[in-house]
């Protein structure tokens, strides 16, 4: 991950992840920023990531052009872990918004026929993710949008008559 701060940097600060089941982890801390650029490896697998400010470089608070995460998306979905899920539920698309990867998140309390489909804003279906019987459980699957135009799409989970569905937003 890169940070690119402003004048207003951190001195001080922690870079924690989670899951997003989880609580929140420290995978880095810094002692002695001097602000600019910071490189940091941080070799975890998150679904959530934040920096927290300690100590401020300036009287100014904490200021970042820009928080660059970077990583390989998966491209299967996970299986479910053994704990089944009491609700159909569809998560926020985590990055969001994205460029071009972003995953997609969803509980099944039953197993069933599932669609997992994107479409764009005047509705015209531009990928299909899943489409077929799923074993309940939690699944995760990334849509890598590399084809596609920045902009706002929905991705729609639909099983046994129900439909969710979850906006997304594409940025380049």
């Amino acid at each position: 991950m890169t940070l690119y701060w402003e004048d207003a940097f951190g001195k001080e600060y922690f870079i924690k992840i989670s899951d997003g089941v989880g609580g929140w982890v420290d995978v880095y801390h810094e002692t002695n920023g001097d602000g600019g650029m910071d490189r940091i490896s941080v070799g975890a697998l998150a679904r959530k990531i934040m920096m927290l400010g300690v100590q401020r470089g300036t009287p100014y608070g904490y200021s970042l052009y820009e928080f660059q995460v970077n990583g390989s998306p998966t491209t299967s979905v996970e299986e479910p872990s053994g704990v089944i899920p009491s609700d159909l539920a569809l998560d926020e698309p985590f990055p969001n918004p994205f460029n071009p990867s972003t995953q997609i998140r969803f509980s099944l309390a039953e197993p069933g026929e599932c669609t997992l489909a994107v479409f764009d804003l005047l509705g015209r279906q531009v990928a299909t993710l899943i489409d077929g019987v799923r074993p309940a459980g939690m699944q995760i699957i990334s849509w890598n949008a590399s084809g596609q135009p920045a902009g706002v799409y929905f991705c729609r989970l639909q099983t046994a008559g129900i439909v969710i569905a979850r906006k997304l937003v594409l940025a380049r």
